[in-house]
């Protein structure tokens, strides 16, 4: 009963919905030359998904009133996250580009992050920098920003973070997200003078994971994330490689888009121009992501296994 630990059944249900949607993508393209009974067992393995998706839902005040775990993040690594959880010199900072090349993309360029793309909107991530007060602290940046620059190299020792915000899908079919952050990214940026890395842990990458025995653990020790090792595994799902067959170590995997010294805001996988701005308000790309995930046929898909009077243990088709 999902009543009995509410934080394990929302988890679960957010890691099942990787599954159902790439069922569904592969459902919804066609898969030339797969015998029917392999269809048939993908659309059966995509009802109970998506049964099990609905078993596991919980009432929206429930899953809001969950306790965030950054503040303990923070007081654990004070050195990378110090500040972060209150009033301090952090500024979210947005991108606004295109999810596909000019020409192939009839939609206007949007606020987002590559990261959300690739997670296909069931996740938002956020993005906040924090210069240091001797390189001019937030007001540097606010200033370096004002006219939305397309490109920005920051000051040595910048510490920019990216949050993941999951979502996960209520009693009744809206999208809620979650107060817990299960992924933290961060880059360094290193000093100007430094000569190049010599090895993995020389990279200015940081991962933070929340396993999810360490979320779950009683207390939740240090916010129950773990800091990995500059040679450990990408966590599955995570930043701009969701593929599971890719095992790039942690440091490898950042320094694909950032490159070695990581101290550009931007990455090298954004399709055609796109700039960079300051923004006050800590919501702008969790509702960015909620909305753009509402309007896509998986969830529409989705959705109707939530819909009043469809028993999560009725066989569903469509």
């Amino acid at each position: 009963d999902p009543k009995d630990d509410p934080i394990a059944a929302a988890l679960l249900q957010h890691d099942l919905w990787e599954r159902f949607d790439e069922i569904h993508d592969t459902l919804d393209n066609g898969v030339p030359g797969e015998p029917a009974a392999t269809l048939s067992a993908l659309r059966a393995l995509q009802d109970a998904l998506g049964q099990a998706m609905a078993a596991l839902s919980l009432p929206e005040p429930t899953l809001r009133s969950f306790l965030p775990n950054l503040p303990e993040v923070a007081l654990r690594y004070p050195e990378l996250l110090g500040g972060i959880a209150g009033p301090s010199g952090w500024v979210e900072v947005v991108t606004r580009s295109r999810e596909m090349p000019l020409g192939f993309d009839p939609n206007p360029a949007q606020d987002g992050t590559r990261h959300a793309v690739m997670a296909r909107h069931r996740s938002a991530f956020r993005r906040l920098i924090s210069v240091p007060d001797v390189a001019g602290g937030s007001a540097w940046l606010r200033q370096a920003l004002k006219d939305e620059p397309g490109s920005l190299k920051v000051p040595e020792l910048t510490r920019m973070v990216l949050l993941e915000v999951p979502f996960v899908i209520a009693r009744g079919g809206a999208i809620v997200p979650l107060p817990i952050t299960p992924l933290i990214e961060e880059r360094i940026a290193p000093p100007a003078n430094r000569a190049g890395a010599e090895n993995l842990a020389d990279l200015p990458f940081v991962v933070l994971e929340g396993r999810r025995p360490l979320l779950l653990a009683p207390g939740r020790t240090g916010g129950g994330m773990e800091r990995l090792a500059p040679d450990h595994p990408f966590p599955h799902g995570g930043s701009c490689v969701p593929d599971p067959g890719v095992l790039f170590p942690v440091s490898t995997t950042c320094l694909l888009c950032h490159g070695q010294r990581g101290d550009s805001l931007f990455g090298n996988m954004s399709h055609g121009p796109q700039v960079f701005r300051a923004v006050d308000d800590a919501q702008l790309l969790i509702r960015r992501g909620l909305a753009e995930k509402q309007r896509r046929p998986d969830f529409t898909a989705l959705q109707r296994y939530f819909s009043p009077g469809l028993s999560p243990a009725s066989p569903h088709r469509y």
